[in-house]
C-alpha cells in the first residue's frame, strides 16, 4: 500500500537530508574523513564550490568514493533482482504505444521467469493505461500482486 511504502522511504529520506541538512551547519568544514561520507561530501563541496574554494584533492576523493558507493549500489541491485522471487512482472501496455511498443513487452514477457502478466490497453498511447481505465488498472495491478504474492507464500 501506499503508506507501507512510505514507511519503507522516510528512513532513506532521513539518510540524505541529515547529512546535507549537517553540511549548512557552522563549523563543518570539508576534509578528507567528511569527504568519504555519502551526500554530505557532495554537500560541504558544493557549498565550497560557491564560495570559490576549489580542493581538488578533495574533489576527486569525493568523485572516487561516490564512484565506489554507486558500483556497490549497483552491484547490491544487481544481485537482488537476479533473484527471480523478488521480481514480479505486471507489464501494462497500450496498443497504440509508440514509446515502448507492444511488441517489446511481449518480448520482454517472453524473456521474464517467475510471476508474469502482460495487459494490453486497446487504444491507448505510453503511460494512458491508468487515465484511461483507472477502475480496469486498479483491479488487475491488485489482483496480479495478490495472487504473486500468495504464490510466494507457498513456496
Amino acid at each position: 500500500s501506499y503508506k507501507e511504502a512510505q514507511s519503507y522511504l522516510t528512513p532513506m529520506t532521513f539518510l540524505v537530508v541529515i547529512p546535507a541538512v549537517a553540511s549548512l551547519l557552522p563549523g563543518v568544514e570539508l576534509n578528507a574523513k567528511l569527504a568519504l561520507v555519502p551526500v554530505l561530501n557532495t554537500s560541504l563541496v558544493s557549498k565550497e564550490i560557491l564560495t570559490g574554494t576549489y580542493h581538488w584533492n578533495y574533489i576527486a576523493l569525493i568523485f572516487l568514493s561516490s564512484c565506489a558507493y554507486a558500483a556497490a549500489a549497483m552491484f547490491i541491485a544487481v544481485k537482488m533482482f537476479q533473484r527471480e522471487d523478488v521480481l514480479f512482472r505486471l507489464l501494462i501496455c497500450g496498443t497504440r504505444d509508440h514509446t515502448l511498443p507492444p511488441r517489446h513487452s511481449k518480448r520482454i514477457l517472453q524473456a521474464a521467469r517467475g510471476p508474469k502478466q502482460l495487459w494490453l490497453v486497446a487504444g491507448v498511447g505510453h503511460a494512458a493505461a491508468l487515465g484511461t481505465a483507472p477502475a480496469e488498472f486498479e483491479r488487475r495491478v491488485l489482483a496480479f500482486y495478490r495472487a504473486a504474492h500468495a504464490a510466494k507464500q507457498d513456496l
